[in-house]
């Protein structure tokens, strides 16, 4: 049973029931009763958001116009049903898509005949269950197939002879794969599960020559006590069948001698096998770099800092080992020069510049990016105060797990002209939602943001406590067994560390010199993470900090 948190730390929670808005105001208040857990338990914000897969909308390749992965209205050239609640789109670049809920039909033959030349990538929204028999079968230049977190059943010969498909990662929820259901899969190479052992019948792999990944950590896939078969048993191919470990070996602190340094660290730790996209930012200039974390996570990119006029030799050499092709510059040449763009395509690599006159532009051209690449307009999106860099650091990995932008609004909370036509642009979202309080962010906000949806706001006394509030509020998508600390009082380390946090599940906790708050000690007495990982040298972030959350997570529970 999880500890509750109280309110009684100088903490209550206050919640105003306006027309068309509802807000979540945290201040101090004498009286109340409410806890943080009572919150939770019927906040609409953290029920509203769904539990993201980063399988789903991360990407190992630059995407850009008519490459991009998911189609939009205007690119879909076919359609129809696949199921009685199951629909399917065909876009102009080869992208099937599957939505809807429940089980494909048992024959879907006259549709698959649509696809068989022209599908080249299978991608099945959140909500479908079950894939009937052949329901994908004979996908002669199917190459990529993303599987939801609902499916649970693969049937008789689902994905059989799709022979160019060399990849396939199975979701935690998977519970059956029936026989032959991969035959003549020749091209696959990998299958990836990440969940328990699912029954496999005989023959689902027959023909294929693979590498078969399990959780080391996850018994259900050894023999229970000779009563049951063993999962990792041949199944017709010849397959390899190897470990991996739930958390990666990540040092426990990642830091260099400067924040370039340090970023490169990060890098390291989080793309050991490299990556295709390197997302480059200011060291030295937040505005333009902190609206970067949900992109860099959606193209599979780690976050490199450079100053305004060079690279360092430790950020080429990271380049260099991540094996890059493609490079997203946040910012105009003011804060990363023309100078850093030309050193980077002097090493391989495309350079696309993301940015805007002032802060505001470039974080709506990063949102921008941000839709173009997820294939749509957001369902959430963040706004930050303009003039510091807490709260957009303290939202930085959750922006990430479920792909929101991070939006810049003025003190007197209202929208620059380009916020508003960007928001304009989306129409109706579930949710805008403030991170500060009315005096940092006027209740103005309120009323410019209702026109497009639900608005909440989410503050503390200070940045940590908003930190912490954040965490809390958007646990159900921090599923990880991880903490990440970095310092509150400066902003490069953070920036970079987000990606990896989002990477892990773990909530991204800003501390303060040597010591925790308060509300941080319930915190992490109420989530007890397994592992800690800081971002930052000994000058920003003590040992002491992290033996001190040790203590109230690890050690005293």
């Amino acid at each position: 049973m999880k500890r509750i948190i109280s309110l009684l730390l100088t903490l209550c929670l206050v919640i105003t029931f306006v027309p068309v808005t509802w807000q979540t105001a945290w201040a101090d208040s004498e009286g109340s009763a409410e806890t943080i857990e009572d919150y939770l338990n019927n906040s609409d914000l953290a029920e509203a958001v769904p539990v993201p897969d980063s399988k789903v909308v991360r990407s190992g390749e630059a995407v850009t116009g008519e490459e991009a992965g998911d189609t939009t209205e205007e690119e879909i050239v076919d359609s129809g049903d696949i199921g009685d609640n199951l629909t399917w789109t065909l876009g102009a670049n080869g992208t099937l898509t599957i939505s809807g809920t429940g089980s494909t039909w048992y024959d879907p033959y006259q549709e698959v005949n649509k696809w068989k030349e022209k599908a080249t990538r299978l991608v099945i929204e959140e909500g479908l269950t079950k894939i009937d028999e052949y329901a994908f079968a004979g996908l002669d230049n199917l190459t990529e197939v993303v599987l939801p977190e609902t499916l649970t059943y693969i049937g008789c010969g689902a994905f059989s002879d799709d022979y160019q498909l060399e990849l396939i990662e199975f979701p935690s929820g998977l519970e059956f794969i029936d026989v032959g259901a991969f035959m003549g899969c020749t091209g696959l190479r990998e299958v990836v599960f990440y969940g328990d052992a699912p029954e496999i019948r005989d023959f689902a792999f027959q023909g294929d020559t693979l590498t078969a990944y399990y959780d080391d950590d996850n018994d259900t896939w050894f023999e229970n006590s000779g009563t049951e078969l063993d999962p990792r048993q041949q199944y017709g191919g010849r397959i390899c069948w190897a470990v991996y470990y739930a958390d990666p070996a990540i040092p426990e602190r990642m830091a260099g001698a400067n924040r370039q340094e340090t970023a490169v660290a990060i890098s390291s730790a989080g793309f050991r096998n490299g990556a295709d996209n390197v997302v480059i930012a200011s060291g030295n200039n937040y505005p333009d770099a902190l609206a970067g974390g949900p992109l860099a996570y959606l193209l599979g990119a780690p976050i490199l800092l450079v100053s305004k006029n060079q690279l360092d030799a430790s950020t080429i050499a990271e380049i260099q080992r991540l094996g890059a092709k493609h490079a997203y510059i946040l910012g105009g040449t003011g804060a990363v020069g023309e100078n850093v763009a030309d050193e980077v395509r002097g090493l391989g690599l495309t350079v696309e510049r993301i940015s805007g006159s002032t802060r505001f532009e470039t974080a709506t051209a990063v949102a921008k990016k941000i839709d173009e690449l997820r294939g749509g307009k957001p369902s959430l999106a963040f706004f930050v105060y303009a003039n510091n860099y807490p709260d957009a650091l303290a939202i930085s990995n959750i922006a990430a797990l479920t792909a929101s932008p991070i939006l810049y609004i003025e003190g007197n909370g209202n929208l620059r002209d380009t916020t508003k036509q960007y928001m304009d642009s989306c129409g109706s979202i579930d949710f805008s939602v403030i991170i500060g309080g009315p005096a940092l962010i006027s209740t103005n906000a309120e009323n410019a943001l209702s026109r497009y949806g639900g608005v909440d706001r989410i503050y503390g006394s200070d940045r940590y406590e908003t930190c912490i509030l954040i965490d809390a509020t958007f646990r159900n998508i921090l599923t990880g067994n991880s903490i990440c600390l970095a310092c509150g009082t400066n902003y490069p380390d953070a920036l970079s560390g987000s990606v990896l946090a989002a990477d892990l599940r773990a909530p991204l906790v800003l501390v303060r010199g040597n010591r925790l708050t308060a509300l941080q000690e319930e915190y992490l007495d109420w989530i007890v993470p397994e592992k800690v990982f800081a971002f930052g040298g000994t000058g920003v972030l003590s040992d002491e900090i992290i033996s001190n959350v040790k203590y109230h997570s690890l050690y005293r529970n």
